[in-house]
């Protein structure tokens, strides 16, 4: 008879590039083997389970690169309501959810990676070891891409001074900084060439896992380094959100921020991010205190403003930055908003 051992332990080897892929059931040694190359040392620690029990079923994909980039793909669904748990070593992780949620504890935080209506980005920094937690549900499926980075590949950029001035070095200097972040249709595209790697040797599909992994990584920070923060940004407005809420009126602001310069009605927002109209307006309201439509019109005048001082452009270019197909509605909204008319304030 097979013995029921409490908690399934492996130590990770070290090894400088391999690629697992698992298509079908993953047993508890598969786990053990295969999950731990993000950690020294991996447990599931619930159920209780032996190491011929199949645990998940899909397709489940590892790629450790020459690098020291490491991505981890999957898309399979629970067969048990499962604990998971290591110790991480210092790192920046990338993830892109493209369906399901998972609920993760780093240390002293808890994270839910994903939501209900689409799918979600997300960044962490770890600055030191740190314990991590994942639970999962029987029968939920996860299909995700999890892009991780040892410290090394952020030395050069905080060197260069280029992350000081995007803003980047302060998370990267940050243990446990969290950020979401609105993947593209494109990154969306790359996440799913990711997960359905199969062709070429190894050597071939391990440097497309890589190459497909860095312009995941070079997507995100691109977001978080390019959303402003100014005086006149709201700040989260409740203190007690849960945290999907709050990761949704991330995502919405920082995509709102990004697209300023187009015009779209909230049908068209709601669909690329992949919400509802009514869950993305709630979700925003509960964060910022005020509907989307007046953070749009705020930040358009804000803009308009300095374009008009900074720039010296034309009243008529200034209400077409802002939006605005006639200038004399510009200017009503103008006056309204700052107290004077926009044409006494050009440079």
């Amino acid at each position: 008879m097979t013995s029921i051992r409490q908690n399934l332990t492996y130590k990770a080897r070290t090894e400088s590039f391999s690629e697992t892929d698992i298509n079908g059931c993953v047993y508890g040694d598969d786990l053990l083997r295969l999950a731990l190359r993000t950690g020294k040392e991996f447990k599931i620690a619930n159920p209780h389970l032996n190491s011929e029990s199949p645990l998940i079923k899909g397709r489940f994909h590892n790629f450790r690169c020459h690098s020291g980039l490491a991505v981890h793909a999957t898309d399979t669904v629970s067969l048990h309501d499962l604990a998971t748990g290591s110790i991480l070593q210092p790192r920046l992780s990338v993830a892109v959810i493209l369906e399901g949620t998972v609920d993760l504890e780093l240390g002293s935080k808890h994270v839910t990676l994903g939501n209900d209506d689409g799918p979600a980005g997300h960044l962490w920094m770890l600055t030191r070891k740190e314990h991590f937690r994942r639970t999962s549900r029987k029968g939920a499926r996860l299909r995700k891409v999890i892009v991780t980075l040892p410290p090394s590949w952020l030395t050069a950029e905080m060197d260069g001074g280029k992350a000081e001035e995007s803003g980047l070095q302060s998370f990267f200097s940050q243990h446990l900084a969290l950020r979401s972040w609105t993947p593209s249709e494109h990154i969306l595209k790359l996440a799913e060439q990711v997960i359905a790697l199969q062709s070429g040797s190894r050597l071939m599909r391990c440097m497309a896992a890589e190459s497909k992994a860095i312009e995941i990584v070079m997507a995100a920070l691109d977001e978080i380094s390019a959303v402003p923060t100014t005086a006149s940004e709201p700040a989260i407005a409740n203190d007690h959100l849960p945290p999907q809420t709050r990761a949704r009126a991330e995502r919405i602001r920082a995509y709102l921020l990004r697209s300023l310069d187009r015009q779209f009605g909230l049908d068209d927002l709601a669909s690329e991010l992949g919400l509802s109209v009514a869950s993305m307006q709630r979700a925003f309201k509960a964060a910022y205190g005020c509907p989307i439509s007046e953070f749009l019109r705020e930040h358009r005048l804000l803009r308009a403003r300095d374009a008009l001082q900074q720039e010296g452009v034309s009243v008529s270019e200034a209400a077409y930055r802002a939006g605005y197909n006639n200038p004399a509605n510009f200017a009503t909204a103008f006056r309204k908003r700052f107290s004077i008319p926009p044409s006494s304030i050009r440079g």
